[in-house]
Formats: structure tokens, C-alpha cells, sequence
């Protein structure tokens, strides 16, 4: 019975890709907080105004923690792709040791 063989290159590769990704994505996840910010004044001093000025920034602050936990995630995964790839050379750095 015969496993599966991994690429420790074509893993690594895959992981710096992710880590690319992670970064744009957070270039891209700041411009658009910082272009989605609404100053108070915008909307008005008196009642609904401030109620729906609110409820847009509780809105925007979840969805923006939502984008920042994202940009961890894609982040994580470039990491770990990258350590894969690092453990499975090791592993055949090891096995094909004079002696192994």
C-alpha cells in the first residue's frame, strides 16, 4: 500500500501566496475602514440622525473586526503551509541520512 507524496516547494510556494494574500488583504481592509469612517457632523446633532450614525458604526466595527479576523486567518494559514513544508524537507533531509 502506497501514501501520498507532498511537493515541500509546491507547499511553500502555496504558503508565501497565502502570506502575500494576508498582506494585501490588510492594506485593503484599512483603506476601506478608513474610507468608511463617518464624522459625526455628517449626520446631525438631533435624534435619528445620531441613532442611525450609530448603529452604522457598531455595524462597521463588527464587520470590520470580521475582515481583521480574516486577514489572521489567511495569515495563519501561509504560516502554517510554510512550516509544512519545513518539517516535510526535514523529514526528508532525515530519511536520507547516511545511516538512516
Amino acid at each position: 500500500m502506497s501514501g501520498f507524496q507532498v511537493d515541500p516547494p509546491v507547499v511553500a510556494k502555496a504558503g508565501a501566496e497565502f502570506t502575500l494574500k494576508a498582506s494585501e488583504l490588510t492594506c485593503l481592509v484599512n483603506a476601506f475602514t478608513g474610507a468608511a469612517q463617518i464624522p459625526s457632523s455628517a449626520i446631525g446633532a438631533i435624534g435619528p440622525g445620531q441613532s442611525a450614525l450609530k448603529a452604522y458604526n457598531d455595524l462597521l466595527n463588527h464587520v470590520t473586526e470580521h475582515l481583521h479576523n480574516l486577514q489572521k486567518a489567511v495569515d495563519q494559514t501561509g504560516t502554517n503551509l510554510s512550516q509544512t513544508a519545513r518539517n516535510y524537507t526535514a523529514m526528508e533531509h532525515a530519511n536520507t541520512l547516511p545511516g538512516s
